[in-house]
């Protein structure tokens, strides 16, 4: 075969190698932000929204955990990062990550799609934390008080989905003691206007709309009154 038939050959061989190799995890650029933050979480935000009711949106304030997997491998594991005032969570090779108004889904695609800058076929993982004992007392998303005939009376923080409901206070609250009257609990709300401020709810009963009264959500600031039944 002549020259110029070789060297085609060798030309095409060259081509195919380079196409089908793996690729390589790009060096981490130290002291500089990741170029792809800018691109990727735009258009994260272009994704339809879900449902709030079943897909609770992260926050301000709240606490997530991330952890990152490659190939069995623990690339990040953090287990308490708080979503700044500005919306965002610092997280290692990524800096600063704006996550506040995404969902858990959205916040993991992502990350995903940050993370696969550096770290071959990661397997993202992220979900709300409950912040430790301390941080409960100041906690950001707000919180209830709850009286009367149940276990441990004080206070319940709402949790960072934002959902609380008046049952899941009261098993917060170490739950009902002995003779409590469950078909009269009162929620005082002080956002409702003067003489619409209490609610009277029956935790195992069902309103007009057929809605269980211990499901009520409760807002920042109610204060849920358990009575003693009569006897």
């Amino acid at each position: 075969m002549g020259n110029g038939f070789r060297i085609s050959t060798l030309t095409l061989c060259v081509v195919l190698a380079a196409g089908s190799g793996c690729r390589t995890a790009p060096p981490v650029p130290l002291g500089l932000p990741p170029a792809p933050v800018a691109e990727i979480v735009p258009a994260a935000q272009a994704l339809p929204l879900a449902s709030p009711m079943s897909d609770p949106i992260i926050r301000a304030g709240h606490v997530v955990s991330v952890r990152v997997m490659s190939h069995n491998r623990i690339e990040v594991d953090e287990k308490a990062l708080r979503v700044s005032v500005s919306g965002s969570v610092t997280l290692p090779l990524l800096r600063d990550v704006p996550l506040a108004g995404f969902t858990l889904e959205r916040a993991k695609t992502v990350l995903t799609a940050l993370y696969g800058e550096y770290v071959r076929d990661p397997a993202v993982s992220i979900d709300f934390a409950m912040p430790d004992r301390q941080a409960e007392m100041d906690s950001p998303w707000g919180y209830v008080t709850v009286l009367g005939c149940v276990k441990k009376p004080g206070q319940v923080s709402i949790p960072p989905t934002g959902r609380l409901t008046v049952t899941a206070a009261i098993q917060a609250s170490g739950g009902t003691d002995t003779g409590a009257r469950t078909s009269n609990v009162q929620v005082s709300r002080p956002s409702l206007a003067e003489g619409e401020r209490t609610l009277r709810l029956d935790l195992h009963g069902v309103d007009k709309e057929n809605r269980p009264g211990g499901g009520v959500l409760l807002q920042n600031g109610d204060v849920i009154f358990v009575p003693e039944g009569l006897f």
